[in-house]
């Protein structure tokens, strides 16, 4: 039996961490095994993934399939060409004197990836998900925040409401540097997380009075050394967002669970079935605490 919160909405907001969003389903698999069901979500990066897919009707069965299905060739495709190649290297001997021509705006195009959820969502729009849901980005040209929803979201200095969820969750996955961003509507749009790790104030927007925030946090504490230029930009904008992060879900979230996995780089894809088990079990310990902020609702 599923628990709706009365007229009250509990909602989940889902934050960014690459392939540590995995996390999010085995959140998800905790909530559904007490009967607990979210009425909106709200998802940065790899948590506007699992928000939108769940949304769009994938049960969480589903969603770890696709996960241990999940390998490199869906989400690589590479921007460098041996001119953008030479052209960096002559930028670097020359320097001021002799900028780069012809870089991409990303290591990766990100078309891999559009089409691989073009293949799950198809040409949906978010109007038409079971669960009122809204994906964050960020216009790199301007620092504005751009929701994705069917409607307006206050928090966001934009609202697009009539883009296809892909195209949000193309747009809210792009990590600065790596995935080159989606130009859509005049905008230049990165990950949201630049703006908002966990976007629990767009949870707010959907209706929500009980949020709980989801955040993979900083992956610092490592096993291995980070030892790629993917792995450099990536957490050092985990780093950059950890404080911002804390102070937001502070005023904005009602229970935030921290699976603290830190040691998973982007490459680890046989580890995922360890994330999601990691999801579940800081979710279970937070159950008592959510029962109870649930109560008044019931």
């Amino acid at each position: 039996m599923q628990v709706r919160v009365g007229k009250s909405r509990f909602g989940l907001a889902l934050g960014s961490g690459g392939l540590r969003g995995a996390a999010h389903i085995g959140v998800l698999k905790c909530l559904e095994r007490h009967g607990l069901q979210p009425t909106c979500l709200a998802g940065s990066s790899a948590g506007a993934v699992v928000a939108a897919l769940y949304a769009a009707g994938y049960s969480v069965a589903a969603l770890e399939d696709l996960a241990l299905q999940l390998n490199a060739s869906k989400l690589y495709d590479s921007n460098l060409t041996w001119r953008s190649f030479l052209s960096l290297l002559k930028g670097w001997v020359c320097g001021k004197r002799c900028q780069p021509e012809v870089l991409p705006m990303g290591l990766v195009k990100g078309e891999a990836w559009e089409k691989y959820l073009t293949s799950l969502l198809g040409q949906q729009k978010f109007a038409g998900l079971s669960l009122p849901t809204a994906v964050l980005a960020v216009d790199v040209e301007t620092g504005d925040a751009v929701a994705f929803a069917s409607r307006e979201m206050s928090s966001a200095d934009v609202t697009l409401t009539g883009a296809t969820v892909v195209q949000g969750v193309r747009a809210s996955s792009s990590i600065p540097g790596v995935f080159a961003p989606l130009q859509l509507y005049g905008y230049t749009l990165v990950d949201g997380a630049v703006h908002a790790s966990v976007p629990a104030q767009l949870v707010r927007d959907l209706g929500a009075q009980v949020v709980v925030a989801i955040d993979l946090g900083y992956a610092g504490q490592r096993e291995e050394r980070v030892d790629s230029v993917i792995e450099v930009i990536s957490q050092s904008l985990h780093i950059l967002g950890e404080e911002l992060t804390k102070c937001q879900l502070e005023k904005t979230a009602d229970l935030v669970v921290r699976p603290r996995i830190y040691d998973v780089s982007l490459r680890d894809f046989e580890r995922i079935p360890e994330i999601i088990a990691r999801g579940e079990k800081a979710m279970e310990a937070q159950i008592p605490r959510l029962r109870r902020l649930l109560e008044p609702f019931h």
